[in-house]
């Protein structure tokens, strides 16, 4: 997977490529799943879920085990936080199963919803309240339809050991915390949709 061809992460996204190069040396391990969640998507509740569901049912999601996968917009947002810099990165997640069984349709549906109301947040314009607070149908519509598509780069633990010099790790839990830590000292805070690290 670290071919040139997969190096394609490197020069589409200079934001990304910042926090993972450094921990990369041998090229790029990530490959990105086929689908996007577009802006066109963001239109209404029904829309976006399909959208989602075509990202993560794919065959390669369904292929995909033990995987670390990074969910990266085509445009930079500003944290509100931290270092108060632009990101591309929403969030980035592991799972021991595959992408397809870590976003069934039962939790593609909580994508869609918001489960508090977004008129009673303290400040509901705020990206980070957004996500914290589960308002994920708020959330996710306004953040693709301002900076999207929304894509999802994944590689599993072989490819990811691989493609290091430096690191050699065991799991994809343990890659998701070593990138989430790495993100974290490059911007004094974690993407939108993480709430900790591993």
């Amino acid at each position: 997977m670290s071919d040139n061809g997969n190096n394609e992460i490197w020069a589409s996204d200079p934001i990304l490529a910042e926090i993972l190069q450094p921990i990369f040396e041998n090229g790029s391990p990530f490959q990105c799943l086929p689908k996007r969640v577009k802006r066109k998507h963001t239109d209404n509740e029904e829309s976006l879920k399909e959208a989602f569901k075509k990202l993560f049912h794919c065959q390669e999601a369904e292929q995909a085990y033990g995987v670390v996968f990074i969910w990266v917009l085509d445009q930079p947002y500003e944290h509100q936080e931290g270092s108060y810099e632009p990101s591309t990165i929403v969030r980035i997640e592991e799972t021991k199963n595959s992408i397809k069984d870590r976003w069934s349709s039962q939790h593609i549906k909580a994508l869609v919803t918001d489960w508090h109301d977004k008129a009673t947040l303290d400040n509901p314009d705020n990206m980070r309240v957004l996500a914290t607070r589960d308002c994920n149908w708020s959330f996710f519509s306004e953040i693709i339809s301002n900076f999207g598509p929304l894509r999802i780069w994944w590689s599993d633990v072989e490819h990811l050991n691989e493609a290091s010099v430096k690191y050699s790790l065991e799991t994809p839990q343990k890659w998701e915390k070593f990138i989430c830590e790495k993100y974290r000292e490059r911007y004094g805070c974690l993407p939108l949709k993480d709430e900790r690290c591993g």
